[in-house]
């Protein structure tokens, strides 16, 4: 600004609008540049600015492996149980008739065996008494004709013309018209269990495979 005073002399007025903001140009964003509001998070998947802070690189989480010496230590896990089964699971026959083998042979004082057959083959009935040594009847019988009558215990016995056997136990065959049988004896102390199957309608040799396959039951 440019004064005159009285008697001609001038002086200049110099004003500087800028002196009396009082250094706030400092703070004067340039123009084309944009400011990031504080509470903002920086997308990482951004490109940081070539003259600005490299924007934040995302922390990878790392879900922690057990050593090999830490798995050593660990404790196996828990295996479910299996029940055992049944004494009788293998014998011909139905759930009960199972159980009526497997209380025979947990109170006779000699093993108890049981036909394992093929199909068509079932348990017809069954009786055991403890008396005089114990002995146990079982009737097997075959859709559309065929028969066995196991005696086990105190059983009668006849003679043999040829071999055989009654589960483990060695035996003899023997052969009549129409009936064909196998016989086996152990002893049992001072005592002797005899062993018998008499089959009606089957040929010699299917009872000879029935004999080799008579299964133990096991004792509870």
């Amino acid at each position: 600004m440019i004064g005159t005073r009285p008697g001609g002399m001038r002086i200049v007025l110099l004003v500087l609008a800028a002196g009396l903001a009082g250094g706030a140009c400092s703070h004067v964003t340039p123009p084309g540049t944009a400011l990031a509001p504080s509470n903002m998070l920086a997308d990482a998947s951004a490109t940081p600015a070539a003259t600005g802070t490299p924007a934040a690189t995302p922390t990878a989480v790392i879900t922690p492996v057990a050593t090999s010496a830490e798995s050593a230590s660990a404790p196996p896990s828990e295996m479910p149980s299996v029940s055992p089964a049944p004494p009788a699971a293998q014998c011909t026959g139905s759930a009960d008739n199972q159980a009526f083998l497997t209380d025979a042979a947990r109170l006779m004082s000699f093993d108890v065996y049981c036909a394992a057959l093929p199909a068509k083959w079932y348990l017809a009935g069954g009786t055991f008494t403890r008396p005089n040594g114990g002995q146990v009847l079982i009737t097997y019988k075959k859709t559309g004709g065929g028969q066995l009558e196991i005696c086990e215990g105190q059983c009668p016995s006849e003679g043999t013309s040829g071999s055989a056997s009654f589960g483990d136990l060695p035996g003899g065959l023997a052969a009549s018209p129409g009936v064909n049988a196998i016989y086996a004896s152990v002893g049992i102390g001072s005592a002797t269990a005899t062993y018998s199957i008499t089959a009606t309608g089957i040929a010699q040799s299917e009872l000879a495979s029935i004999g080799s396959t008579m299964i133990k039951v096991r004792k509870t």
